[in-house]
This record gives C-alpha cells, sequence and structure tokens, in this order.
C-alpha cells in the first residue's frame, strides 16, 4: 500500500502473513480497513485488494488469498492490536469474522513506527531460527522462540532474559564442539563464574576479527539479562528487547557461518 493508502500496486497472489499483516496495519492506522461495525474487515480487506486484477481472476484471487488475510488479521490479534467482533454494542455484524481495535492496539498505532510491528515477525525469524536450530540445540531454539513470545506479549524483561539465555545455549554449542568433552564443558558451566569461564575457553586465544564481533553481538544481550533477571526494578524499554532480539539472530546466523573459525579445532 503506498503513501496514499493505495492498493492497486500490490499483487495480493505473492502476499504472505507478513506481508499482509503490514498492508493491515497501514489500513487500521488509515482507518480504512473498516467495513459494516469492524475497524478490520478481511475479507472486504482482500476483495480490495483484488479489485485490481482482471474481473475473471478476482473470485479465484479471493479464495485464494483469503485464508492469508485471516491469518493476518488473527496474528494482529495474538498481538493484543485487535480483537474478534464489533467496535461497539449494535454495530453492525455479519456472519464472517471481523476485527475492532483494542485500547492498546490504539495506542500503539498512534505512537509506533510503521515497521515496528513487523521487525520480529515470528514466521520470518521462525524460519532462520529453525535453520541453526541443528547446530545449536533444541534448548537455544527453545530459548529464541519464548523470547520472540515474550516480545508479542510485551514481556521486554522476559524477552532480553530469554534472549541471554539463548545466546548462552550458542556459547555452550560452540564451547563443547571445541573441547570435545560436553560433559566438562557443562560443569564449567554450571561452577561460579562459568559463563565467563565457557566464554574465555571459546574465545580467549580467538583472533581480533572473532573475538571482537562476539563480544560485539553479545555484550549488551549479557547486560540486560544481568539487569533484568535481578529483582531491582529494571526500566528495559520495548526498543531495548527489540534490540537484543536482533542481537541475538545476528549472533546465531554469525556463528553458525563462522563455526569453524570459531571453534578452531579441539583444544
Amino acid at each position: 500500500m503506498n503513501k496514499h493508502g493505495e492498493t492497486n500496486q500490490v499483487n495480493p497472489l505473492q502476499l504472505d502473513v507478513t506481508s499482509m499483516m503490514e498492508l493491515m496495519v497501514d489500513a487500521l492506522r488509515r482507518g480504512e480497513g473498516r467495513a459494516y461495525g469492524y475497524d478490520l474487515y478481511p475479507i472486504a480487506f482482500t476483495r480490495k485488494l483484488c479489485q485490481h486484477l482482471p474481473m475473471e481472476q478476482q473470485h479465484q484471487a479471493l479464495v485464494q488469498v483469503s485464508p492469508v488475510a485471516l491469518d493476518a488479521a488473527w496474528e494482529l490479534c495474538v498481538r493484543g492490536l485487535v480483537r474478534p467482533g464489533v467496535r461497539e454494542w449494535q454495530a453492525q455484524a455479519t456472519d464472517e469474522a471481523g476485527y475492532s481495535l483494542t485500547e492498546f492496539g490504539r495506542t500503539w498505532l498512534q505512537e509506533q513506527g510503521p515497521d515496528d510491528l513487523i521487525v520480529h515477525a515470528s514466521g520470518r525469524v521462525a524460519n532462520l531460527l529453525e535453520r541453526v536450530r541443528p547446530r545449536f540445540g533444541s534448548g537455544f531454539f527453545q530459548r529464541a522462540m519464548e523470547a520472540q513470545r515474550c516480545y508479542h506479549a510485551h514481556a521486554y524483561l522476559s524477552t532480553c532474559v530469554m534472549c541471554g539465555a539463548a545466546a548462552e545455549s550458542i556459547f555452550l554449542a560452540l564451547a563443547i564442539a571445541k573441547d570435545g568433552d560436553e560433559g566438562k564443558v557443562l560443569k564449567m558451566y554450571s561452577a561460579a563464574n562459568g559463563r565467563s569461564r565457557v566464554e574465555n575457553l571459546l574465545i580467549g586465544q580467538a583472533g581480533d576479527r572473532i573475538k571482537s564481533q562476539v563480544k560485539g553481538l553479545t555484550e549488551l544481550m549479557k547486560d540486560w539479562r544481568d539487569e533484568a533477571g535481578h529483582g531491582r526494578y529494571t526500566e528495559i524499554s520495548a526498543d531495548e528487547a527489540a534490540t537484543a532480539l536482533d542481537l541475538l539472530l545476528r549472533f546465531a546466523l554469525f556463528a553458525d557461518k563462522e563455526w569453524d573459525q570459531i571453534i578452531g579445532g579441539r583444544n
């Protein structure tokens, strides 16, 4: 959708759930997703996306695209921006699903930028995390996905804790591969100052490039995890949680790509 709210340049048949969410958020912001008594009526929204297609193709396109639109609308619902149902009592309703903005959703649309919802869209990120899951293990994947869920639930403290934990799973996988003795590495990790000792085992003698990259991608995550994990009051914002997620993903992809260089052979 362009800056004038026009959708005629969009090929609806090429939209995935994340792209559809982007269009829906823009329409909600402009008040252009409304139909009947709803702020967002996915079928009418999809029909509008398809209206520039040749007449004989529109029906089949609507059938093909509507599941994507309904999934995208439900994802917005899961994230707390909209809820099922009409805007208010006695507003016109239909048998098909429609959604209306929540109080949080109205505030979010006013305060957040156009990309803030989509930066960590679970589908795209999950695919990347799944790609490195065999390398770093199910513990890493579990914590990384939990960090995503926390972020979308606006639990920013928990996001940072899970990002830090997922990063430590990467460190452990690398250290075990480098040392070759899983029991030894896990015992080291469980002892006092275990995290620092494992990190030193891994990159203490590494070259400057590897060392600087690893530290650059993990230092903030460690700080925020420690801050979030303590009992005192702390101010972890949405921006910091988003940055932690971004750093985690970048660290995972970097560690996967540079695996051989990081472990540098067994000690």
